[in-house]
């Protein structure tokens, strides 16, 4: 468990936390950064999963982080509450309108990955929005050396309903979502057309391989209607790219630095049953 280490921080990390929310988040860590992973865990090669919890104060400021569900890690545990403490929130209110404290909770599953070779990937993703969550999802097609990766946690990506739906996250309607990445490499599904119809959400998004060889430099070339982003999309990296760790060029190597760009496209069909 880890709290913070005055005793007034203590004690209120001992007495139940409020049932109220906090409002939207104003600050988080990157999630998608590489970085962010717990530097004494990554170097003991630690994985798991954490659920943490934090009081906020009046102040939209967490005051105390305990764990919910422990990775069994001590490195993990304290690196994620580490983290949460970081965050900054619209404070909650009450019926009133005064400002009161609240309680955020999440899970954070932390792995390693090995360097992955540098290509292109795509895939399509299908299924059904209703009341601002996914309500079916499924992987339909894709190409390219990430799609197994990317299949394991394809439909969590767009568990930010409110995020890659937008204005129509609380719709009931059919959906698609397409993800590409362009390597540079010419690779024939980058030539495939995209699902027929007028996306209600794109973007594109340019990056380097840094020499960890985590993407960086992340920059939106182009955006057009998403919603706010919260903690699964925080970066403009976006969470494909999240789970990437690509192979690194050798330092005397002739060819240029690995460049790629990132495509999102959403469809909706609200005449589908």
């Amino acid at each position: 468990m880890f709290v913070l280490l005055s005793a007034q921080s203590a004690a209120i990390d001992a007495r139940p936390y409020p049932t109220e929310k906090p409002g939207p988040v104003l600050q988080s860590p990157d999630w998608s950064d590489y970085h962010v992973y717990p530097k004494s865990a990554a170097n003991r090669d630690h994985e798991g999963r954490v659920k943490a919890e934090t009081l906020v104060g009046r102040d939209g400021v967490p005051k105390a982080c305990r764990i919910l569900e422990s990775s069994s890690f001590a490195d993990l545990d304290d690196g994620t509450c580490a983290l949460f403490m970081e965050m900054r929130f619209v404070p909650a209110h009450d019926a009133s309108g005064n400002a009161v404290e609240s309680r955020f909770a999440n899970a954070v599953n932390w792995h390693l990955a090995d360097p992955l070779p540098w290509g292109s990937t795509g895939i399509r993703l299908t299924g059904r929005i209703k009341d601002g969550r996914i309500a079916q999802c499924r992987p339909e097609a894709g190409e390219g050396p990430y799609l197994r990766l990317w299949m394991l946690g394809a439909c969590s990506y767009l568990a930010d309903v409110s995020y890659f739906f937008g204005a129509h996250a609380n719709e009931d309607a059919s959906f698609r979502a397409e993800f590409r990445l362009d390597a540079g490499d010419g690779a024939r599904m980058l030539q495939a057309p995209w699902t027929a119809g007028v996306p209600i959400a794109h973007e594109k998004v340019a990056f380097t391989v840094a020499p960890t060889g985590d993407p960086a430099n992340c920059a939106a070339l182009e955006s057009a209607g998403f919603g706010r982003r919260g903690m699964r999309s925080l970066s403009p990296c976006g969470p494909m790219l999240a789970v990437l760790y690509f192979q690194t060029l050798p330092r005397n190597a002739s060819v240029p630095a690995q460049r790629g760009t990132v495509e999102t496209r959403v469809y909706l069909d609200k005449s589908s049953d």
